[in-house]
């Protein structure tokens, strides 16, 4: 292939599976590195929002990537468009996607009409409200309802995250296509390599530490208790976490 191109042969699907398994290998070893250790169906509950979050935020970032390609009478690769996506993706996007779940936590905490919806309700049947609210608790054994409601609520937070860097791509289009092109200068005649750089080398990094970031504030802290009272407090506590998160997290691009 003469143009590096994000979908289309046995080396794009090889890179982006590369992609997916180094990433997530990073939370597999903090998973042993951690103390106190989540149970196994814990763990696998928080990664797996993480996985449905990850596939949305990839597909919107092929999805960005191929239409701003063509948006620009194809003078920049897909796989140009797709590094400069993914570099709005793990910075702007992760902010903006935590700064959502927040404001949703928020939201929900300080709504009038939560006391009503809260327990003594069977947690098979509580309110999505106190499920969302209380993130990271799956219950004692774990519930999948519970679950499908906090992964629903953090993959609205980062689709709509992504939509915002795509619109941000779109104004900034004109200025970026020159760094595009610059990118594939670089790689001149070595789509395959400017392929396994946009998609395996340099997110390697930028995806751990986005993922790392993500499970410190989708996992739980407390063990299951069942009163309004300490639901609310719980999600207090996470969202003073997700703000420790964001302003670490903040800290490291100004020093990068």
């Amino acid at each position: 292939m003469s143009e590096c191109r994000l979908l289309a042969g046995i080396a794009a699907l090889i890179a982006q599976l590369a992609l997916a398994v180094l990433s997530f290998s990073g939370l597999y070893f903090k998973k042993f590195r951690e103390r106190p250790q989540r149970p196994t169906t814990i763990w696998a509950m928080d990664v797996s929002k993480q996985i449905i979050g990850m596939g949305a935020a990839h597909a919107s970032g092929l999805l960005i990537a191929i239409i701003a390609h063509h948006a620009t009478e194809a003078t920049a690769s897909e796989c140009a468009w797709y590094y400069v996506a993914f570099s709005f993706d793990t910075t702007i996007g992760v902010v903006l996607t935590m700064v959502l779940h927040n404001a949703i936590l928020r939201r929900l905490r300080d709504s009038p009409a939560f006391g009503q919806e809260s327990l003594p309700l069977p947690q098979q049947h509580e309110s999505w409200k106190v499920a969302v609210l209380d993130c990271g608790q799956y219950g004692d054994p774990p519930i999948l309802r519970r679950w499908a409601f906090q992964a629903g609520e953090w993959s609205l937070c980062v689709v709509t995250a992504r939509a915002l860097c795509g619109g941000i791509v779109a104004v900034l289009a004109p200025l970026l296509q020159i760094f595009a092109e610059g990118l594939d200068a670089v790689f001149d005649g070595h789509p395959r390599i400017l392929l396994f750089f946009v998609m395996v080398c340099c997110p390697l990094l930028m995806n751990a530490a986005q993922l790392l970031i993500q499970d410190a504030i989708l996992k739980g802290r407390q063990k299951l208790v069942g009163t309004e009272d300490e639901i609310v407090g719980r999600g207090s506590l996470l969202l003073g976490q997700s703000q420790h998160a964001l302003n670490v997290f903040s800290e490291t691009e100004a020093m990068g």
